[in-house]
């Protein structure tokens, strides 16, 4: 462990320190490329969720304003007349859909980050927008079909509404029922009048089941198709072929998650695609049913099911990488999206009769000016004997031994780190640092077994799975044990705090960017919440009622006199998951035991960073901090407009 040094908070101060370092240790990183600036690394993307019209003559994108705030925009395609439609100012556009018609695209947005999501209708011809829900109603699932050219079906809270569009007098709200109680995904199927719903039942149980529509609205009995335990995890996908059949995904019976097809009628099912390790990550479909499925691997496979398209997925997987997703597709011209762990992501349009993909757009252009770093799968053997799975990014140019290492945390903890450019990872390598990222016990994609093995994992085995980490990085001769950073958002903050405050010895630095300290708050504050799979956060976290001890064990704010390294941590104002209060009192108490800690509130975020001036402020902090105790490079802060932090 290096000797502990004063974290001065003043951000002149930090300056000096870092650049004095840089002068000391200049000589050392002579091999690596040109610094990357900050404001190219973590800019906004240059366009982003690209989606044909229905007639496929318009492609609708998020990019950037001049304030990199994002906003929609739409080009013809084969074409470069792009214009913005959107002027959203105060938050974030989260999801977006075209109208039957294309004369109308819809939208949701939030404002300052508080995720209460409202529904927008955006004209074409003149930009107008026009609200659909109001203020403080968090609307979502915006759906359209092509036989209802008209209408509009979004859910808000536990209602569903579907908004009917008269051409002469303006938007009517033609239709607005409650959703059976518990629902958590559903799809309408027009052609039989059904609407289907996942449900999460009472005791963790899940349910899916279809309720004929009337013009009052649901049926009160419905039918149930499937059922999950407890212990399963499931996805509703929707409709099939004119509502015959459903397509899932579901681990029932198998241990990673398989597509299955349900007949609506009777609920018979059928698996499609299944593999014994890996859960199917997503699936295309044509008018004959489902043609090719996506497992995530170390990097993600397709596996094809219908011999019509295997030229199709030969010639983009020789392309590049051959990491590829598809997304929209009218007639033989698909809206394909390239990735590379050393290159942004490219989009195309490929033509199924040449076989060949023409460019669309980058996701940021400013990137491929400069040299950057591969990111290796690796693997290695949690103390209990469990493969544990994730990634190293090598910085360029320095001997892969003996280097200043950042632990990379990802966040959910229902998540995973995949294989494809990551901005952080790219700009701590540019540093001169290694970075790993660890896809612990109770992350998603490596199946039932591995993801449950994460259950009451909070600062146990989970953690232990990251400890695990270093101590391989280290082992393997890459990693200096005496420079080691742990950093990450939501659960990954979780994760640096936990690691400063239980395992001192291992950490020079902490960063920590909207991380719970205080289980038992956490959830007493998120009562009744579910993770993305249905199952209750009380069996894979803890309850308060019962587990109370287990829980205040499992928090940080238990162990603040542990902590030594000095710590960066970041927080939004209007942060709707880890309100800032569990978050000020953690930093009080760290303060009251003279423990070094940077504070920075941010006004107009929620949960994380949404705006670009608010990343590159904190991203320059965090950097001064791993300059001064891992001995990186640093690129000094600059003048940094518009940004809202405010150090406390």
């Amino acid at each position: 462990m290096t000797s502990p040094i004063t974290f001065n908070t003043h951000p002149a101060a930090r300056l000096v320190i870092a650049l004095l370092l840089l002068v000391i240790t200049l000589p050392a990183w002579g091999a690596l490329p040109t610094l990357i600036p900050r404001e190219v690394l973590f800019a906004a993307a240059e366009h982003r969720s690209p989606k044909f019209s229905p007639d496929g003559t318009q492609i609708a994108y998020l990019a950037p304003d001049a304030q990199q705030t994002l906003q929609l925009w739409v080009r013809a395609t084969g074409q470069a007349d792009d214009r913005m439609l959107t002027r959203i100012t105060g938050g974030k556009i989260s999801a977006f859909c075209w109208a039957p018609d294309g004369n109308y695209l819809y939208f949701l947005r939030d404002h300052d980050g508080d995720e209460h999501w409202q529904a927008c209708m955006l004209a074409l011809d003149g930009g107008t927008v026009t609200p659909l829900t109001p203020d403080g109603v968090t609307a979502g699932d915006l759906m359209v079909f092509s036989d209802s050219p008209d209408d509009l079906f979004l859910r808000a809270q536990e209602m569903l509404y579907r908004y009917h569009f008269d051409r002469e007098t303006g938007v009517n709200q033609h239709l607005g029922f409650k959703l059976p109680t518990g629902t958590r995904e559903w799809d309408m199927s027009l052609d039989t009048a059904t609407i289907a719903c996942l449900r999460n039942l009472p005791g963790g149980m899940q349910s899916l089941d279809i309720f004929a529509l009337s013009a009052q609205g649901l049926v009160a009995n419905g039918q149930t198709l499937y059922q999950w335990g407890i212990e399963d995890q499931g996805k509703l996908l929707g409709y099939t072929e004119g509502g015959k059949a459903l397509l899932i995904l579901s681990n029932k019976d198998a241990n990673a998650l398989r597509l299955l097809r349900l007949d609506s009628a009777t609920g018979k099912s059928r698996v499609i695609a299944e593999d014994p390790q890996y859960d199917v990550a997503a699936d295309l479909e044509d008018g004959h049913g489902v043609f090719a499925i996506e497992f995530e691997k170390e990097k993600p496979e397709w596996a094809v099911l219908d011999p019509r398209y295997a030229d199709d997925f030969k010639a983009l997987a020789e392309m590049d990488s051959g990491v590829f997703s598809v997304g929209g597709r009218r007639g033989d011209t698909w809206l394909v999206t390239c990735y590379a762990d050393n290159a942004p992501s490219r989009y195309c349009l490929y033509d199924r009769t040449t076989k060949r993909c023409n460019p669309l757009f980058s996701a940021n252009d400013k990137l491929t000016a400069y040299q950057l770093a591969k990111q290796q799968p690796i693997s290695f053997t949690a103390r209990d004997g469990l493969l544990i799975h994730g990634y190293l990014t090598l910085p360029v140019g320095l001997p892969e031994k003996g280097l200043p290492l950042v632990l990379l945390v990802h966040g959910g903890p229902w998540d995973r780190d995949h294989w494809q450019l990551n901005a952080r990872a790219q700009w701590l390598a540019n540093r001169g640092y290694a970075v790993l990222q660890v896809n612990y016990r109770g992350s998603t994609g490596y199946g039932k077994s591995f993801l449950q093995a994460g259950n009451h994992g909070w600062g146990g085995a989970m953690q232990d799975d990251l400890t695990d980490g270093v101590k391989w990085a280290i082992a393997q001769g890459i990693a200096d044990p005496q420079r080691v950073a742990i950093m990450g958002s939501s659960y990954g903050g979780y994760a640096a705090l936990y690691g400063l405050a239980f395992t001192p010895d291992l950490y020079a630095a902490g960063i920590d960017l909207s991380g719970p300290s205080d289980l038992v708050a956490l959830r007493e504050y998120r009562q009744d919440i579910r993770t993305p799979f249905g199952t209750p956060e009380n069996v894979v976290i803890g309850n308060p009622a019962t587990e109370r001890a287990f829980l205040t064990a499992r928090s940080p704010s238990s162990a603040v006199g542990n902590i030594r390294a000095p710590l960066l941590i970041g927080q939004g104002a209007n942060d709707p998951r880890v309100p800032w209060r569990i978050t000020d009192t953690l930093v009080a108490a760290l303060r009251q035991a003279g423990k070094p800690v940077q504070y920075i509130v941010y006004a107009d975020e929620g949960h994380g960073l949404a705006r670009e001036a608010n990343q590159l402020y904190f991203y320059a902090q965090a950097e001064a901090l791993l300059a001064v105790y891992l001995g990186g490079r640093c690129e000094p802060e600059g003048t940094i407009i518009g940004h809202s932090g405010v150090e406390k």
